[in-house]
């Protein structure tokens, strides 16, 4: 039977943290669904990890060689089967609930691009962030979203941020139109997907209990502000900012996102001693609507590096 539902967790030497993942996939009250588990960290890591989950709807895929979050993901894209795809980073998890929850309003509705929720912050030991979840979900926009649809979601997906696409949505896998998702999306991808799931106006179901945990600590992908992962926010909200169909959403926060960008990229260059590069980012960051940190930045690239890297 073709499943509903593909799962893709890509994942890189978290043993412990996958447990948790697939305990909490196979837990899940709708049952309709493939696990596509891409192992990114050889087999004396991976393993151990197969010997404990013998389910069918498993598929274990190992690369040969290292492909990185990005082409991971999208790997594991290419080989769903499912009419929908959701993605589970190896170190999250999910309620028992949550494709129950989010499958139905997607069969109910064609319109509907993507059906997320929202979500709770745990540390590194599991523990649930009462205080951090609810400054991330004011921060992004879902701390007074009302449950059901809402449409068209150009602002919630591009400036807000509202839509976190890599843990706790489901949508359409004709959605991904796979030949044009950009490499230089690298591991801001999840922005690119709900700039996908915006397109032509679509709407997104929204449901307001916390049906995903999402994990921060030193290594994860969200707690990291690495130059690569600010290049590709930069690329993308240049993109935003030239794309006809989203005229329709303020420029400002566009731009102030962009600076923001320019400017995590610039501190990571100042602190690798790369003063000229480091520049040439906050000139962009100026460009579009600097402020006193870029400014400051600024003057810590004209500084020897000692320096720099202590301002």
């Amino acid at each position: 039977m073709t499943p509903t539902v593909s799962v893709v967790i890509p994942t890189y030497c978290r043993r412990q943290y996958l447990v948790e993942a697939l305990d909490s996939l196979l837990a899940q009250t709708y049952p309709e669904f493939e696990a596509i588990v891409g192992n990114d960290g050889g087999s004396e890591y991976i393993e151990p990890v197969k010997d404990k989950f013998t389910d069918g709807r498993i598929r274990w895929v190992d690369h040969s060689a290292r492909k990185g979050l990005f082409g991971n993901t999208l790997d594991g894209f290419t080989r769903a089967e499912g009419k929908y795809v959701a993605t589970l980073h190896d170190d999250d998890r999910w309620d028992p609930r949550f494709l129950e929850t989010l499958v139905p309003p997607l069969e109910q509705d064609p319109s509907i691009s993507v059906a997320f929720c929202d979500i709770h912050i745990i540390d590194e030991h599991g523990r649930v962030d009462p205080r951090l979840s609810d400054a991330f979900a004011r921060a992004n926009g879902r701390a007074d979203l009302q449950r059901g649809v809402h449409r068209p979601i150009y602002k919630m997906a591009v400036a807000d941020k509202t839509l976190p696409m890599q843990v706790s949505a489901v949508f359409p896998r004709e959605r991904l139109r796979l030949p044009s998702f950009p490499a230089q999306a690298g591991t801001a991808y999840d922005l690119w997907l709900a700039r996908q799931m915006a397109r032509d106006g679509a709407g997104a179901w929204y449901e307001p209990a916390r049906l995903a945990f999402c994990r921060q600590h030193p290594k994860s992908q969200t707690s990291a502000r690495t130059l690569e992962n600010a290049r590709a926010n930069v690329y993308l909200y240049r993109q935003f900012l030239a794309d006809p169909e989203l005229d329709a959403v303020p420029r400002r926060p566009l731009r102030r996102q962009l600076a923001g960008h320019h400017y995590a990229a610039a501190v990571n260059l100042i602190r690798d001693g790369q003063r000229q590069a480091a520049r040439k980012e906050l000139a962009g960051a100026l460009a579009v609507g600097g402020t006193r940190r870029v400014a400051l930045a600024l003057a810590a690239s004209l500084l020897p590096t000692s320096v720099g890297r202590r301002l």
